[in-house]
């Protein structure tokens, strides 16, 4: 049974530029799962795949996607401002 996906759909190696898509059941929203997945995927695009910026797509009006990325975006930009001066991951 299939609760949740989460996955890089679109990598610009070019552009160093990845969106990121994800799902999960309703029942199960609301726990971090999402949230914490997010960041390790996150973490692997910068670290692993070499991207400089990570996007989603997600309706105006799907609060629940905006708090996802909203809760992850300033550890992002404290792990590309590391990343980029040779220091270690915060993400985990």
């Amino acid at each position: 049974m299939m609760v949740g996906r989460i996955g890089i759909y679109v990598i610009d190696y070019e552009k160093k530029v990845g969106e990121i898509g994800y799902w999960i059941a309703e029942k199960l929203q609301g726990r971090g799962i999402i949230t914490h997945i997010y960041r390790v995927l996150v973490d692997f695009c910068f670290k692993d795949l070499g991207l400089q910026r990570v996007d989603i797509k997600c309706r105006n009006t799907n609060s629940k996607s905006k708090a996802v990325h909203k809760d992850c975006t300033l550890r992002i930009m404290v792990l590309c401002l590391r990343l980029n001066s040779g220091m270690n991951n915060i993400l985990n």
